[in-house]
């Protein structure tokens, strides 16, 4: 069983970075941490649970393209936070969300 939990402080920051209202799809890095439950107390089974440690905005430099339906941009910055989770118990998931469409893609590496 996995379990991810997204902070209220993270939720927001998210919110904010996203929402820019114009319409135009926007996006960001989500930093997890990774803790493995062996015997969680309440279901007995073992988990493993993702928790949002940190928000990265995607900079205006590294962003290729946006509109109402798609947002690209540089994997530059992906490959550093890659690099810098590496040696980390932690997650990068990839929130992308137009105002409009109000579509969500996710992708997620596990360490």
């Amino acid at each position: 069983m996995h379990d991810l939990v997204l902070l209220d402080r993270h939720e927001a920051e998210l919110r904010t970075l996203l929402d820019m209202g114009s319409g135009i799809e926007a996006a960001a890095y989500v930093v997890f941490g990774r803790s493995v439950i062996r015997r969680d107390p309440w279901i007995g089974n073992a988990r493993i649970r993702l928790v949002s440690h940190r928000v990265i905005p995607i900079s205006a430099e590294e962003q290729i393209s946006a509109s109402a339906v798609h947002v690209t941009w540089s994997t530059r910055g992906f490959v550093r936070e890659l690099a810098s989770t590496s040696s980390s118990a932690s997650s990068i998931r990839i929130q992308a969300e137009g105002r409009c469409s109000h579509r969500r893609m996710t992708a997620m590496r596990r360490t």
